[in-house]
């Protein structure tokens, strides 16, 4: 079978889709915050004390970096999508496509980091490594919004097909 190159084309081959998921975005957080400092450090310049003025005057001015470094995260994320079908996914991100059959994969290893600054817990890093049976590897990561839903599909379609090893 020819390999086809468009989006389309690679979906349609792999039959009828079941869901779709999408990068994670936080632009509305990137544009709050940038918008915060300039407010925060002028509200410090007019209104507060000279002690509590410093204070809010640093923090307004931290705001602009951390809102264009939301604001830059979430468009390296936009183009990310995650199609699940009937007979295997399509990955893209920007102009790269990756289509992956449920009998290519030979197995599925899920791995969650838990994420800890001197004994406060900070939250989860998941990714889903997929184990090709040519022998590569693949790898989906938390950058996509659903990433354990997709984990858990893509296990429960190798091992209904009896493809692979499920989860590793």
């Amino acid at each position: 079978m020819p390999n086809p190159q468009s989006f389309q084309e690679r979906q349609s081959a792999l039959g009828a889709r079941l869901s779709e998921y999408r990068g994670r975005q936080f632009y509305w957080l990137g544009l709050s915050v940038l918008l915060a400092g300039p407010l925060l450090a002028f509200l410090a310049v007019k209104v507060l004390t000279e002690a509590v003025g410093g204070c809010i005057g640093f923090l307004g001015i931290m705001c602009i970096p951390l809102g264009l470094m939301l604001l830059a995260y979430s468009s390296s994320n936009h183009s990310i999508r995650v199609c699940i079908h009937q007979h295997g996914f399509v990955y893209k991100k920007g102009r790269v496509l990756r289509d992956v059959r449920w009998s290519d994969i030979a197995g599925v290893q899920a791995q969650v980091i838990r994420n800890y600054l001197n004994f406060i817990y900070l939250g989860n890093n998941y990714k889903c490594h997929l184990i090709l049976k040519n022998r590569t590897t693949f790898t989906l990561d938390d950058r996509i919004h659903g990433i354990q839903a997709i984990s858990d599909v893509i296990a429960r379609e190798v091992e209904r097909q009896g493809t692979g090893a499920g989860i590793i």
